[in-house]
């Protein structure tokens, strides 16, 4: 990052102030000169994590890279592994990655740059910036798009049903045709989060718009420069060329390595190429707030909120968190082979990130230990957890108790025995939960919760399963099972006119299944009346019955996307 400060300081000056040329160059010379607060010297902690790294430390194997910024000065930034097999490149701290999902951060920091500027604001209606966008009967704000509260469908889960593949390729303009023939929502808009792509999709077109170039260039001339992440970009054309990256990688059965297909170009929510020397300058930044404002990045980390004011495990392109008692900001990605997490402890002043084009190595892990290594005595001591502050009405308990849909095959069954919760997940032993209020109860063996949502004193219609920032809703089945008396009435050609797409159901040796061209036919196995699990998948479908108790419409759901509506040909 150093030998670029006079390019930096160039390419600025044609455009900024000479308040803002001073900030950045006051941001350089403190990122140059700023000790570095560890507990350890430098070359004993760099060693531990070569040790971390050492696995992949070869020429024959995709690697890593990583970077570790303290106190807004990059401390150790470094390459580990293989970059191209087929060409035995290293990696570098210069080498581009992929960076799936981190690209989110980056896509908050230009729609809060363009609110602080009065180009738009966090509550306008999505409408406002983009006329054609459907017109759902609920306000979609831009806020919901950040936060993820919008109710927009994703994309992946609507490619699938309309029977794409996901080694398909992915562009915006497709990716954006297809959120505009959406004609409903997973949920209204505020009232629940469901983590969706989709809406960052929609965020980088409304800065496009709102700024009349395209998302790659705006953000280009108005961020990575800024930053000085020379060699960061978003990819908006499957064809480009990326000089030096790294190519991604998947282990086959007999344990070599394939190449594992980047087939997205869609800038939003994924699509950055950005390598870890350029994200050691964004740590560096975010820490020091010196590019940008103070405004801006208290936003970047304000938790979102949900209509009735509950708070959000999601800021803007952040995720909010703990580890160890410290509380963190961190987001992970993953798209092809390409993995990707960064972590900021923002009381320490700390943050590592690491890129991988290996898919079996998890960065979330490795940060986590080399931040292990680094703020080592800076965690808070260890205590027993106290017995539960809250206490649950017998009733409220026994409103609870039930069998609910989460995905797929896969259900969650909710006992009570004396005063207490057991969660049991398909397949899994029973898990006692504890309450956190009178209707989330958390895991306290992992990083989950199940809310039970009910209205009055009526049994929960439904729960949502929280891991982390992933939410998944379950909906109430039947304790009893059921097996369809008569299956072929569930045969036929059904039409999604938001898809253009038309799925049959088709009776085999085995059962009901619906059979795709491109791709292995889905097996049905039913889970409760008029209700089917995709076998091996995310999939569900509910058969719905007009008055006559004929089967009229299936509607579809996958984990992002809800209740997809195909209407009996």
């Amino acid at each position: 990052m150093f030998v670029r400060f006079s390019y930096l300081l160039k390419a600025a000056s044609e455009r900024l102030s000479a308040m803002q040329i001073l900030n950045i160059a006051i941001f350089m010379v403190f990122c140059i000169f700023s000790p570095v607060v560890s507990q350890a010297p430098s070359t004993e902690i760099e060693a531990k994590v070569d040790k971390i790294f050492k696995p992949w430390s070869k020429p024959n194997i995709p690697g890593a890279a990583v970077a570790i910024v303290q106190e807004g000065r990059p401390f150790l930034v470094k390459g580990y592994g293989c970059a191209d097999l087929e060409h035995n490149t290293p990696i570098t701290p210069k080498t581009p990655f992929n960076a799936a999902s981190l690209a989110k951060q980056f896509t908050a920091f230009a729609v809060l740059m363009l609110d602080a500027q009065g180009k738009l604001s966090l509550d306008d209606d999505v409408r406002t910036y983009l006329p054609e966008f459907p017109d759902f009967g609920h306000k979609i704000t831009v806020r919901h798009l950040l936060n993820h509260t919008s109710g927009l469908r994703d994309w992946g889960g609507l490619m699938l049903m309309s029977g794409n593949r996901m080694d398909d390729v992915f562009t915006s303009p497709a990716i954006l045709k297809l959120i505009f023939k959406q004609q409903e929502l997973n949920f209204e808009p505020g009232k629940e989060f469901a983590y969706s792509n989709a809406g960052y999709n929609v965020l980088a077109e409304i800065v496009a718009r709102t700024c009349g170039q395209s998302f790659k260039k705006w953000t280009r001339v108005n961020i990575f420069i800024l930053v000085g992440m020379e060699r960061t970009a978003y990819k908006d054309d499957i064809r480009e060329l990326i000089p030096g990256s790294a190519q991604s990688y998947i282990r086959s059965g007999d344990g070599n390595f394939l190449r594992a297909l980047d087939n997205e170009a869609a800038p939003g929510p994924g699509s950055l190429f950005v390598s870890i020397e350029d994200m050691a300058s964004w740590m560096s930044a975010l820490q020091t707030e010196t590019v940008g404002t103070p405004e801006i990045w208290a936003k970047m980390f304000e938790r979102g909120k949900l209509a009735d004011g509950r708070d959000l495990p999601y800021a803007a392109g952040f995720i909010v968190g703990n580890y160890k008692r410290l509380p963190i900001f961190h987001h992970s990605g993953r798209w092809a082979g390409y993995r990707s997490e960064m972590v900021y402890f923002p009381k320490q002043s700390f943050a590592v990130a690491v890129l991988t084009n290996n898919s079996s190595i998890d960065p979330t892990q490795l940060s986590r230990r080399i931040a292990n290594i680094c703020l080592e005595g800076q965690f808070p001591s260890t205590q027993p957890r106290s017995s539960p502050m809250v206490e649950v009405e017998d009733d409220v308990l026994d409103a609870y108790v039930g069998r609910y849909w989460l995905r797929g095959e896969q259900t969650v069954l909710i006992k009570r025995k004396d005063n207490h919760l057991f969660a049991q997940i398909s397949g899994d032993l029973p898990i006692k939960v504890f309450p956190d209020s009178a209707d989330t109860f958390a895991y306290h063996i992992i990083d989950a919760k199940i809310q039970f949502h009910r209205t009055g004193s009526e049994k929960a219609h439904k729960i949502t399963y929280w891991r982390g920032a992933l939410a998944i809703p379950a909906e109430r089945l039947p304790d009893e099972s059921w097996l369809p008396s008569a299956p072929k009435e569930f045969c036929g050609r059904y039409f999604s006119e938001e898809l253009g797409t038309v799925l049959e159901v088709k009776m085999g040796e085995k059962g009901l299944y619906i059979p795709f061209i491109r791709r292995s036919d889905l097996p049905l196995i039913p889970i409760a009346k008029d209700k089917f699990a995709g076998q091996n998948s995310s999939a569900k479908f509910f058969f719905y019955r007009d008055g006559e108790g004929k089967v009229t419409e299936l509607f579809f759901s996958m984990l992002d996307a809800w209740n997809v509506r195909f209407k009996r040909m």
